[in-house]
This record gives structure tokens, sequence and C-alpha cells, in this order.
């Protein structure tokens, strides 16, 4: 890169007010700015500002006081928090360990270099790329115990007994983690592919300097 800069101020085409396109570092480092301007308003604020929300009172049209850990207290036999706790650490280990292995085979399958495999690749990611709202919609349809495909198909195709998937609670949970197996595994596996790519692309220009 810093030969095409020098050769484009040789000839004329860069002047003064673009000098930090001398040094890599400072021009990657604004490059990012945008996208941290849209992690901070869009990930971070609302984050630290729910944290905000957990420590107070503040209700809807009321913005409260602060009263530290006040909404964290529980009695111990608080049926109700423990069966949520219990769910949410389940749906987070499941879903966490399950990402992480479907990403990496999806990941090798789509570092193969074979023809047309960059339609498969896009085809791949396109699930991450859908409003979260969209996806909710597009499963309960799916999973519904009267209309639902997954229902005609268990029923009508495979000749098996109807699943309450929406309706009982251990099946509900089953139909929460394929939806976010199906929407957000692909982030994973471009992630990962991204790294297979970049570790390839290495291995080969070592392979070519020996």
């Amino acid at each position: 890169m810093g030969a095409a800069i020098n050769n484009w101020r040789s000839k004329g085409l860069l002047g003064p007010r673009i000098r930090i396109l001398d040094h890599e570092a400072p021009l990657g480092y604004l490059l990012l700015v945008p996208m941290l301007l849209l992690l901070v308003i869009f990930l971070a604020y609302p984050f630290l500002f729910g944290i905000w929300l957990s420590v107070t009172n503040a209700q809807i049209g009321d913005n409260g006081h602060f009263i530290a850990f006040g909404n964290y207290a529980f009695e111990r036999g608080d049926t109700v928090f423990i069966q949520s706790f219990f769910n949410t650490m389940s749906y987070a280990a499941v879903t966490t360990v399950a990402k992480l292995g479907l990403g990496l085979v999806m990941a090798l399958l789509l570092n193969q270099d074979v023809p047309g495999m960059r339609l498969f690749r896009a085809i791949a990611v396109t699930p991450m790329m859908i409003m979260p709202l969209l996806v909710g919609l597009t499963f309960q349809e799916l999973f519904d115990y009267r209309i639902g495909l997954v229902h005609y198909v268990l029923t009508q195709a495979l000749h098996l007994p109807a699943v309450h998937w929406l309706d009982q609670p251990f099946n509900a949970v089953v139909t929460v983690i394929l939806m976010d197996l199906w929407s957000n595994t692909p982030f994973v596996t471009l992630v990962l592919l991204a790294g297979l790519r970049s570790l390839r692309a290495k291995t080969v220009a070592r392979s070519h300097s020996i």
C-alpha cells in the first residue's frame, strides 16, 4: 500500500491533506471509527442503560430512583426465579456449544474451493441478516400445532404423534434453541471461516517463500 501511495504522490494525485495515508496503523484506526460508533450507540449504551435500570425501580413513565440490588432479592423458595435461572443457564450452555460445533463444521465445508462455493457461502450467512422479529414470527408459524409445517411433516408425512411445540415448557425451550441456532450459527460460521481463510493464505504464502 505504501508503494501505491508514493506512486500517487509522485503523480500529484495526493496532497498534504491526506498524509494519514502514509501510515497504515492510523488509517486503520480511522476506518474503525464508524463501526465503533455504531457499536457504542446500538450495543454498549443499551447494555449499560439496562444495567442501570436493573438497580432502580423505574417503570414506564416513571424514572424511579436508585434501589441498589433490590430487584435481585428473592426468597429461597421462589420457584419461578429458580426455574427461570435454570432455563436461562440451560439455554445459554446448549446454544453456545451447539453454535460453535455447527459453525465449525459449516466453516470447514465452506472453506473448500469448488465451483459455486461463493453462492453457497452467501446462502449460508443469509439467516443472520433477517430481523429477529421476522425469525420469531416465522418459527411460531412453522411450529404451530394446527397449521405449522413441522406439525404437517411429523403427522402426515412421517406418521408420528403430534407434538405441542409451543404449549409445553420443555418443547418451547427446544423450539427457542432451534430458532437461535438457525439465526445465529451463520455468524459463528462467518467468523471461523474468515480465520480459516486467513490461516490458509498465510500457509500458502509461507510455502511459496521456502
